[in-house]
């Protein structure tokens, strides 16, 4: 995926099943958590480009707290994804 902030997310009704929606991430990596999640579950994602339009509005992430946070999710992420893909666990 080459953005998974940018744009609509659209999900089917198998794939939706395969998610434990309250055991994802409730903060801006939610959707990095999601991809994980149906990786982890066989499920495949297509990219749909969309140009990111920015009006006056400002981001409201804290890059100095947000960073931080974000690289810890993937990286207990990744070990928990090829556990459960590779090793059964």
């Amino acid at each position: 995926m080459r953005d998974p902030q940018n744009g609509y997310t659209a999900i089917s009704a198998t794939a939706l099943d395969q998610l434990s929606l309250n055991d994802l991430f409730d903060d801006y990596g939610f959707l990095n958590d999601m991809l994980i999640h149906l990786d982890a579950n066989g499920m495949t994602v297509q990219d749909v480009p969309m140009e990111a339009l920015y009006g006056d509005e400002s981001s409201g992430i804290r890059y100095g707290s947000f960073i931080p946070k974000l690289s810890m999710l993937l990286l207990r992420r990744f070990f928990w994804r090829i556990g459960k893909k590779f090793f059964r666990l």
